[in-house]
């Protein structure tokens, strides 16, 4: 048996241009989803979206002052699809 989180739900109705509606129910369609969870996933994706916009000065910010990377003693060209993870300066 798995524990579920119960999450708070709040009704918001809302209106929305029809064409903006069909398109949400569209990708609901496609995914397999009822249409509130289309809205729900879509409006956490857009969310998201910002917060990673909204996150990209700091990761310019790594970028310009040189991020060392591990690369456990390879060379660029060995390196292959190996995932290395970023380590920043000290």
């Amino acid at each position: 048996m798995t524990n579920k989180k119960k999450v708070e739900l709040k009704r918001v109705n809302v209106n929305l241009p029809v064409d903006l509606v069909n398109k949400v129910v569209e990708y609901g369609e496609k995914n397999g989803l009822n249409t509130t969870s289309a809205y729900i996933v879509l409006l956490n994706q857009g969310l998201s979206q910002i917060e990673m916009i909204n996150s990209m000065p700091t990761v310019l910010e790594l970028l310009k002052n040189g991020i060392k990377i591990d690369t456990g003693g390879l060379e660029p060209d060995e390196l292959g699809d190996k995932l290395l993870l970023p380590k920043t300066k000290d």
